[in-house]
């Protein structure tokens, strides 16, 4: 049923069809049903972007991000949920598929370097902790996406701290009081806490995280958002923080501590150095998502 969407990634497939087909129909089955919806109507019923606006009430320009996005979201399944079977039906090239030791310390464990690798056609960076990695059965590998700004970027450290510095302005510097605007269709949308709406369908990427830590925005009339994010990475994305990491290359996150701050609930965020007694901590309201204090 999407054999049209293979053929959209201008894959070099060896396999037989319907065996192509069974894969794609699985990553499928992955995505949103709003998202898996949309790419069936586009890319096998051959339904074009006006009609398919008309459809939904938005613009041709925010149904074709939609699209885009949908795409993504598959790539991204044949590359992480379904990436042995990928590689070894030549969905994904041995160049995507290989992980290569980073200068980046593992925040959670301290105690070695990680792993990364790039996606450049489809602005993915994947990150992970060999050994964290392996002690979670699997689970903890997480992906980051960047619209094109990763395209012309080879390093992993400056690839990472061009997302975060996209968040930081996304999140901190652009949103209003915990509000930011959708990236389709330019709604005022409140920022939440808690599980997305689509983290049933990437289990890897949030089976080891507590809902509490997680951050998200999502549009119900587009069936989307800009992505998520956590307490301790929207602290790392300040710049203070940044210079601190810079400073302490190997530096481990502390447990987020949920205080009260001038009768307000807050959130402690902070980093400490491995090798002595340096830290940096932020504090973030959890009412309004602004920044309380940094020391």
């Amino acid at each position: 049923a999407v054999e049209d969407v293979a053929d959209d990634f201008d894959l070099d497939i060896e396999l037989e069809r319907d065996e192509l087909i069974t894969l794609l129909d699985r990553a499928m089955d992955l995505l949103p049903p709003e998202t898996r919806g949309l790419l069936i109507q586009h890319y096998v019923e051959e339904t074009p972007q006006a009609e398919l606006a008309a459809q939904v009430g938005l613009s041709t320009g925010a149904v074709g991000v939609r699209i885009h996005r949908g795409k993504l979201a598959l790539r991204k399944a044949l590359v992480t949920d379904l990436y042995s079977e990928a590689v070894a039906h030549g969905l994904v090239t041995p160049a995507q598929a290989d992980w290569v030791e980073t200068r980046m310390w593992c925040m959670r464990c301290g105690k070695h370097r990680l792993q990364g690798r790039f996606n450049h056609a489809e602005n993915f960076l994947h990150l992970r902790c060999p050994a964290c990695y392996e002690r979670s059965n699997g689970v903890g590998t997480i992906t980051y996406t960047h619209n094109n700004g990763l395209r012309n970027i080879k390093a992993f450290k400056p690839a990472y701290a061009r997302i975060l510095n996209w968040c930081y302005a996304f999140y901190l510097e652009q949103a209003n009081a915990g509000v930011v605007s959708c990236q389709c269709c330019g709604r005022a949308l409140p920022l939440q806490v808690g599980l997305p709406p689509w983290a049933s369908n990437f289990p890897g990427d949030f089976s080891d995280m507590r809902a509490e830590t997680i951050i998200y925005d999502w549009c119900d009339q587009c069936k989307d958002g800009a992505g998520c994010n956590t307490w301790s990475s929207l602290a790392l994305s300040i710049p203070q923080v940044q210079q601190f990491w810079r400073d302490h290359p190997r530096m481990v996150k502390l447990p987020e501590r949920h205080v009260e701050i001038a009768n307000s609930p807050a959130v402690l965020v902070g980093y400490a150095n491995v090798t002595d007694s340096a830290k940096i901590e932020v504090a973030f309201s959890t009412n309004t998502f602004e920044i309380i204090y940094i020391g």
